[in-house]
């Protein structure tokens, strides 16, 4: 909770990753229809660009059953890489 208390802010601003930058390497899932990731369009957040992986299907259908194989597959070679 002390983890919590000092980074929740009720906004939603960058202010903690303007005093970090995230090391591991970031993927990002992009479903149809998605505005822009913050880390997507700021590489000084993290220490080496993202990899987007363009979704065919929007930001719910692929939570859904039919669209849930298009995310998994994707998750699959992601993580293969």
């Amino acid at each position: 909770t002390r983890i919590v208390t000092i980074t929740y802010e009720f906004d939603y601003t960058f202010r903690e990753l303007t005093e970090r930058t995230v090391q591991a390497p970031i993927t990002l899932f992009k479903a149809q229809g998605d505005d822009y990731s913050f880390i997507e369009s700021h590489t000084a957040y993290s220490a080496t660009p993202p990899t987007v992986v363009p979704l065919q299907g929007d930001h719910y259908s692929v939570l859904k059953s039919q669209g849930l194989p298009e995310l998994l597959t994707a998750t699959r070679t992601a993580m293969s890489h």
